[in-house]
């Protein structure tokens, strides 16, 4: 995934779930979690994911102000059988 936006989840707006060879780059993410705030990250990744770039996203509210940004974090990594990933250069803005 390159170069997407994405916005107004009520959970992560982002949930790896199986597989390999997986890359998100430059990627603008936005207003999730909104559910149940401050409860999921942006990015979730599940345990058994592998071989995942996650490099150079933007996390969180894009204007100042904006107070829409409520996930608990930016990029979660479960604990469990993921392995051989890198993440790298993120922005993430707080309100």
């Amino acid at each position: 995934m390159v170069n997407t936006r994405i916005f107004g989840h009520a959970l992560s707006a982002v949930e790896l779930r199986g597989g390999v060879h997986t890359t998100m780059t430059n990627n603008i993410i936005g207003a999730s979690s909104i559910r149940n705030p401050g409860s999921l990250p942006a990015i979730l990744v599940r345990s058994g994911v592998s071989d995942f770039i996650i490099q150079g996203n933007h996390i969180g509210d894009i204007f100042r102000g904006q107070n829409l940004t409520s996930t608990s974090y930016g990029v979660q990594v479960e604990a469990g059988s993921s392995d051989r990933y890198d993440r790298d250069n993120m922005r993430r803005r707080s309100a």
